[in-house]
């Protein structure tokens, strides 16, 4: 779930942190026993936990990277590009991309319109990256080099043509047999609406959700994540152990009230409403999570008499509850993340960038190369200067990034600040990653800004 982050610097001892016994910690200790990271519960308040560092940090370090526990891609993004629904790596058709960007660079005034790559510019140059071996460039670590993160960046243009569906449902797309799996045993096998022949429970669960609230969905995966975790190791305090680190209020008590927007409407009949709006969402899913977790224990082919759909549900009825569904959607509303992975393109663009400050590209593909950076450049840095920030929906059908809501325990265990000294990026395969932006002392509070939260 986690990667550890580089080691600590071997010039600087780091501090000791008195540490409360909490799991957050003991993931940090477990998967990240190199991070400068510690969690320790807020001075002020012995209920929160807060992420310390342990020695001086400074900007642009990484201290850690981390995979969500859970997340979604928005509904309205889906409509503008495609990524896997387990790993959220975009998959893109490089025609079809390639002939909008064409398209838009043709819409510039260009002089020259020769120095508009063309579709085989683009795949002589994804070719050339994604062929040769590192040792062909200089001796650079190949992980942070920008001829390491090209070769991974032209590795995503080939993942489309390898794509598979859920066998069942053909709803979710994923990059390879292998997230397909990792969905399926993570939280797909119970939320999956199977054959369109068949209306399912789950299925209206789904559409009142895309109609509502999308982080019902983001719960709803929790529930589910649990509920497998329980059924493969028969252990329920393990399975929940991480949604019981935040003590968050439900839903309708955290949910923002603007009065404009609700005119005549008091907010104490605004909570109300969301309150029996949740009601019903529960009551769609636990319908759905009945009728799947048989088929699912049909499916993994579960021959013990002790494991029957009505037996895990009450084993699990404790965080099967409406009271636990309305505090892990109250959760995702203060703490969940806005993810935001880029566009190939982006990437591409930005790895080309960085490749002419380390070494020149010397090869017969040279100019196809240099044609495929200036269109990006381009396109990319003219379609950002026109439009405003009240054109996001623009710039997403232009040159679409996958954007989503991502719950990830430790990065989430952050606070919030109008002055943060980190921030959290997204790289293709949804890890995210904790950069500092500020010095950083020994002992200090990490902090992240209150918009990099996405709270529907």
């Amino acid at each position: 779930m986690i990667k550890a982050a580089n080691s600590v610097d071997a010039k600087e001892k780091p501090i000791s942190i008195p540490i409360a016994g909490n799991y957050i910690q003991q993931l940090i200790e477990r998967h990240l026993p190199s991070a400068p990271i510690a969690c320790n519960h807020v001075s002020s308040d012995q209920t929160a936990k807060a992420i310390y560092a342990t020695k001086s940090c400074h900007p642009t370090e990484l201290l850690w990277k981390e995979l969500p526990y859970a997340a979604l891609q928005q509904e309205v993004n889906k409509m503008h590009i495609t990524c896997c629904a387990n790993c959220f790596t975009p998959l893109i058709e490089l025609e079809a991309e390639w002939a909008r960007v064409h398209q838009i660079a043709q819409m510039r005034k260009i002089s020259n319109q020769n120095q508009i790559a063309s579709l085989q510019d683009l795949r002589d140059t994804i070719s050339y990256f994604s062929m040769h071996q590192n040792k062909s460039f200089s001796p650079i670590e190949v992980e942070s080099s920008a001829i390491g993160r090209l070769q991974d960046a032209c590795e995503v243009f080939s993942l489309a043509e390898s794509a598979v569906k859920c066998p069942s449902c053909e709803d979710e797309i994923y990059c390879s047999i292998e997230c397909q799996q990792d969905a399926f045993w993570d939280s797909h096998g119970l939320l999956c609406a199977g054959s369109k022949q068949q209306v399912s429970a789950i299925t209206q669960f789904f559409a009142f959700a895309k109609q509502t609230n999308e982080l019902f969905v983001l719960a709803a995966k929790i529930l589910a994540k649990i509920l497998i975790g329980y059924i493969k190791t028969s252990n329920l305090p393990n399975a929940r152990a991480v949604i019981e680190q935040f003590n968050t209020p439900p839903w309708w008590n955290v949910a923002e009230f603007e009065r404009e927007e609700h005119y005549g409407k008091s907010e104490e009949a605004f909570r109300a409403s969301l309150e029996a709006v949740l009601h019903q969402a529960f009551e769609y899913l636990m319908v759905g999570l009945m009728e799947n977790v048989a088929s699912f224990l049909d499916s993994i082919g579960s021959s013990s008499p002790a494991f029957t759909a009505e037996s895990v549900i009450t084993a699990c009825k404790e965080c099967l509850n409406v009271d636990v569904y309305a505090q892990l959607v109250g959760l995702f509303v203060v703490k969940n993340i806005r993810m935001e992975i880029d566009h190939p393109f982006q990437t591409l663009q930005i790895s080309l960038m960085d490749l002419q400050t380390e070494q020149l590209i010397s090869s017969t593909l040279e100019e196809s190369i240099q044609r495929v950076q200036q269109t990006l450049l381009l396109v990319l840095s003219e379609t950002n200067a026109e439009l405003s920030d009240s054109d996001s929906d623009s710039m997403d059908i232009l040159i679409p990034n996958v954007i989503g809501s991502a719950f990830l325990p430790i990065i989430c265990t952050m606070n919030h600040n109008v002055t943060p000294n980190c921030t959290v990026l997204f790289t293709r395969s949804g890890q995210a990653s904790v950069f500092v932006i500020k010095n950083v002392k020994q002992g200090e509070e990490l902090s992240m800004q209150y918009d990099e939260t996405d709270s529907p």
